[in-house]
């Protein structure tokens, strides 16, 4: 599987919560819309990291967006494709002010109790569930 890797930070002024939530309810619907997608997670940073309210402290990023393709002719057509040109791309300004990302191939190597087709399986069943649930 070949998986984007986007690093997201908050822009000066936004929220944390307004950071989420357009990530969440805004974001989301759109990267649903790439060709090819086969699974889409959302990575957010604990609450504790930014720490006591009094003593806010702003960690270099607020998140990890990751996209994943079957292989990387899929993953070429996503990135080619207008959704990806028109919409996700852009749309990153609208709640990101840094865009740092890479596109790997993926290799997993351990998951307790899994064999490799039993966890393309799972993502393949999460994937097909409806958003959000």
């Amino acid at each position: 599987m070949i998986q984007g890797v986007f690093q997201m930070r908050r822009p000066y002024g936004m929220t944390i919560p307004g950071f989420r939530a357009y990530w969440l309810d805004v974001h989301a619907p759109i990267v649903k819309t790439l060709p090819g997608l086969r699974h889409y997670q959302q990575v957010v940073v604990l609450d504790e990291v930014y720490g006591p309210p009094q003593f806010e402290i702003d960690p270099r990023f607020d998140g990890v967006e990751e996209i994943w393709f079957d292989d990387y002719d899929s993953a070429r057509r996503a990135i080619d494709s207008v959704e990806y040109r028109r919409s996700f791309w852009p749309d990153f300004a609208n709640f990101t002010e840094c865009t740092w990302h890479f596109f790997a191939e993926v290799a997993l190597l351990m998951w307790p109790g899994k064999s490799r087709d039993d966890v393309r399986n799972e993502i393949a069943q999460r994937a097909a569930r409806p958003w959000r649930a």
